[in-house]
């Protein structure tokens, strides 16, 4: 099954979807079960319930199967989504110990899920443990901290986390510069309250 993954895992790494998901097609008649078993946790992901991702998953594994960077990343994104992050956090460990490093898409993922939570920290924490593992962000990445932030009105962190954004050669787009400037507008309409 290895060079299955490594072939799934080159057009992940490539953002090759389509071609991804035709070479996992083809890869039907030689694992057969395994092709199976990924178009269904596929096909879970996103039309099941969390329940049913997550019953389909267990079956899975414990049926001996591991699921593919494709499967890996449909996984996190819909427990992101649903915002269970524990769960979510594991799957991505899980891709790393296996040799396979999460791409913006799928780690953007993860920074959206905890800002919807409200924890825009471990958002910012999980993206400096990605860049430090050698996955690369993107404005994407950084979006929905900014935001977060912005909504906070912190803007000493606001401006750091972009500051960091640039020096990683990210041109900041116009909703970046929004919140940016919301935030600083909040600041500044409280420091001209406070006089």
């Amino acid at each position: 099954v290895d060079p299955y993954n490594s072939g799934i895992y080159g057009f992940y790494n490539e953002n090759r979807w389509e071609e991804a998901l035709e070479f996992l097609l083809k890869m039907e008649n030689l694992f057969p079960r395994a092709v199976e078993r990924s178009f269904k946790m596929i096909s879970v992901c996103e039309k099941g319930s969390v329940e049913d991702v997550k019953t389909a998953y267990d079956q899975m594994i414990g049926e001996g199967g591991v699921p593919n960077v494709v499967v890996s990343h449909c996984l996190v994104h819909r427990f992101s989504q649903e915002g269970d992050m524990e769960e979510t956090l594991e799957l991505i460990n899980d891709m790393v110990t296996r040799g396979y490093l999460p791409q913006s898409s799928t780690f953007n993922a993860v920074i959206l899920g905890f800002c919807k939570q409200d924890r825009v920290m471990n958002g910012m924490k999980f993206l400096e443990d990605m860049a430090e593992r050698g996955c690369v962000p993107d404005g994407e990445s950084y979006n929905p901290l900014l935001g977060e932030l912005s909504v906070k009105g912190d803007f000493q962190k606001a401006w750091l986390t972009f500051s960091r954004m640039v020096e990683k050669s990210i041109v900041p787009d116009s909703s970046m510069w929004r919140s940016l400037m919301y935030c600083l507008s909040q600041e500044t309409a409280f420091s001209i309250n406070i006089d």
